[in-house]
């Protein structure tokens, strides 16, 4: 499949920050899920993407263009936990204005997706809830026929119903191979649920660049009682405590530790295996 997005070498400084050596590729078909608390530097790696700030070293590549080139925004759909387009326009307002800037807008697909979405067509973006603003903001971005589509933070504060909604609308909008999404979230369960890569970020750092399946298949987390700890301190690591309890890491090969009783043990656990390797910075590049 094609590379809809390579990031090589790719590092951003600031007075108290750093985002350091950033490599990504992405290929169509895919999600790229990006993980990581308020401030890790997921917005950061948004804004470089979309050339919003520079960076100081290394470069972007979106469909075989530098992202530094305005063509290559023909090609980008953007949504954020914001709405972007004016509180006084309506969906068709929106359409006879910015639809022109577009060379690959499809009125029909437009309509199409507002049906879908069961937005009305002439209520105004400012009595839309949030949930329908963020689709607004998605069937605009597919419209003009985006190859790469990039959320930041769109589940937050979203209702269940309307955050699958959209993980759904995300699913379909890759099946066909041709298109990818990059989607950032401090809500990890929505990542596991679309995403086929993820990236894991603390403090600009990059702790974790590989797929999905990779770092769920490498480990369990196990649970138990502290005072029962010593029965397998050797088979686990990066272990947290409370409440008289713990919780803590180990290797999902481990046929030993897994066949102890004594102990709850945990699978495909996506949040607790990140929060555990948060816990000491520990970087999971060396799985």
């Amino acid at each position: 499949m094609d590379k809809i997005l390579i990031i090589r070498n790719v590092s951003r400084a600031f007075s108290n920050f750093k985002l350091d050596s950033l490599n990504i590729a992405l290929s169509g078909g895919n999600i790229l899920g990006i993980i990581g608390s308020n401030g890790a530097g997921k917005t950061t790696l948004i804004r470089l993407i979309l050339n919003i700030i520079e960076a100081d070293t290394g470069d972007i590549m979106i469909l075989r263009k530098s992202n530094k080139d305005v063509t290559v925004k023909q090609d980008i759909g953007i949504a954020f936990d914001n709405s972007f387009f004016l509180p006084t326009w309506s969906a068709n307002d929106i359409e006879k204005a910015i639809s022109g800037f577009y060379k690959n807008w499809d009125s029909c697909r437009y309509n199409e997706i507002l049906g879908k979405f069961k937005i009305n067509r002439t209520l105004k973006v400012a009595k839309m809830s949030r949930g329908t603003q963020l689709k607004l903001m998605v069937a605009f971005a597919i419209s003009h026929n985006a190859r790469l589509l990039i959320l930041d933070e769109p589940t937050s504060g979203l209702d269940l119903p309307a955050r699958y909604e959209l993980l759904n609308i995300l699913k379909e909008y890759v099946s066909d191979g041709k298109n990818s999404v990059i989607f950032s979230s401090h809500i990890v369960s929505d990542i596991k649920e679309i995403a086929d890569h993820i990236i894991v970020l603390q403090n600009g750092n990059v702790l974790y660049s590989n797929s999905l399946s990779c770092l769920l298949d490498k480990y369990i987390v196990v649970k138990g009682r502290k005072n029962d700890l010593h029965l397998i301190d050797r088979y686990v690591k990066n272990i947290d405590f409370a409440n008289g309890t713990f919780k803590a890491l180990a290797d999902s090969k481990d046929s030993a530790l897994i066949s102890m009783n004594k102990f709850e043990i945990e699978v495909d656990s996506l949040e607790n295996i990140v929060f555990l390797l948060e816990k000491d910075n520990m970087s999971l590049n060396t799985i």
